[in-house]
């Protein structure tokens, strides 16, 4: 056969249809999910048990004391560094009149 009759673009998809790798079995797609779906070795059941934790964990809101103790906290511990912009004091006074509302 000679290649005077084949013309560029079958030459190029000659082996179009050939197949270049293997297919993967189930048992890799498990493998492949199951590192996924538990990173770095971790069991899957506590996985499942550190997830049902975090949804079941609440965060208790601030009284008014602790908003404002937090706010004075912060006051403080900007006053003690050196340096610090105004645009930060100006920020804890923002918020201070906020809590105060």
């Amino acid at each position: 056969m000679g290649t005077d009759n084949v013309s560029f673009d079958d030459y190029v998809d000659i082996d179009d249809g050939v197949q270049t790798m293997g297919f993967p079995t189930d048992e890799d797609i498990l493998d492949s999910v199951m590192e996924n779906l538990v990173p770095f070795g971790k069991d899957l059941e506590e996985e499942v048990s550190s997830e049902s934790e975090v949804e079941t964990t609440t965060e208790t809101i601030p009284t008014f004391n602790q908003a404002y103790s937090a706010i004075q906290t912060v006051r403080n511990f900007t006053s003690s560094k050196e340096n610090v912009p105004n645009a930060v004091h100006a920020s804890i006074n923002v918020v201070e009149h906020f809590i105060e509302k």
